[in-house]
């Protein structure tokens, strides 16, 4: 596995087309392989057009082609129907999606740093902790289990979701919800990140990187065995793959772990936070609008960094009152 995978980045896999060594993400939320646009030529003829929209992307105008043959080493992977294209700009150059997995028994072990592909039929299973069963809906792939915020819900297991999860946030306007703490299915997490979206309830990466991490598509079922409490989280400051969303919010948690994020006491450390981050194009400098639950109180806080690889400082903090009246300014350490 490439290092950031579970901890910012998405997990990558190389895959041979038409001569050339490619990075695709894999990306058990996708129902169907997409190539870079760029590959139009070398598809063949093109069998229509429809919308695709990637997380984090815009919504963009796809080719509809038939497979190609994609290999992974030297090792033809079984195909689905068909293919999109998107232009990722030069990065991935593909996504490796369920068509083609679901024909596999695929391993993620994050201790080892190794994906593996198992035969399903020899699996020792009593060594793989607890059973999912998989259900398809649409090719995406769904067990029936309460959501990391408790939510009774299907939840998509994605691993191309790079934070712990997400959360239908129906009318709210929070981007997500920081969880210090938690409790799914019997087994305790912490420093949990979930996303708040329109679409979905989800199991993400960064989550299904505290296990080992068995997926036995041809027998419709997931294993998982925890091996950790926390996150597979990187030695490095930040990692350049990682959002500056996901990174600007670890930094501001961290504070609050340790009682020096102003306007949150230290007996506060293991409460929820949902969090908003303001929309801007710069990297290097991020606002954040967080509320403690229940709270119509909200605090502020503006984060910068010299470059994307260097931490994060806290510049200013302040507080406002439901209105968006300033109620005090907070004194930064």
């Amino acid at each position: 596995m490439n290092k950031d995978a579970g901890h910012g980045g998405h997990l990558n896999v190389t895959i041979s087309f038409d001569g050339e060594e490619l990075p695709f993400i894999l990306d058990t939320g996708a129902p169907v392989t997409v190539l870079d646009k760029s590959f139009e030529p070398k598809l063949g003829k093109s069998y229509g057009t429809t919308s695709i929209w990637l997380a984090g992307g815009a919504k963009q105008k796809s080719g509809i082609f038939a497979t190609p043959k994609l290999c992974l080493g030297n090792t033809p992977l079984m195909p689905g129907e068909v293919v999109g294209t998107y232009d990722f700009k030069g990065h991935p150059m593909g996504i490796l999606g369920m068509d083609y997995l679901q024909h596999y028994c695929v391993q993620l072990d994050f201790e080892a740093g190794k994906m593996r592909f198992l035969d399903s039929s020899k699996l020792s299973t009593y060594t793989l902790g607890e059973c999912y069963p998989l259900t398809f809906k649409n090719g995406y792939p769904h067990i029936n289990n309460t959501g990391l915020t408790g939510d009774s819900t299907n939840l998509l297991i994605d691993v191309g979701c790079n934070v712990d999860g997400a959360t239908d946030k129906g009318t709210n306007q929070f981007d997500g919800v920081y969880l210090p703490e938690c409790h799914w299915n019997g087994q305790a997490y912490k420093d949990m990140i979930v996303a708040a979206v329109n679409h979905a309830n989800v199991l993400g990466l960064r989550f299904l990187g505290r296990h080992l991490v068995t997926f036995d598509f041809p027998h419709q079922r997931m294993f998982l065995k925890q091996i950790r409490i926390g996150p597979v989280d990187s030695t490095s400051p930040e990692e350049n793959s990682e959002s500056t969303q996901k990174s600007g919010i670890r930094f501001l948690m961290k504070l609050k772990e340790s009682g020096e994020l102003p306007g949150w006491p230290r007996e506060e450390a293991k409460s929820a936070v949902y969090f908003q981050k303001s929309q801007d194009s710069d990297s290097n400098s991020a606002n954040f609008k967080l509320w403690k639950s229940a709270d119509l109180v909200s605090y502020h806080y503006e984060v910068v960094r010299t470059i994307k690889s260097s931490l994060w400082k806290l510049k200013r903090a302040w507080c406002v009152d439901v209105n968006g009246n300033l109620i005090q300014e907070l004194k930064v350490p």
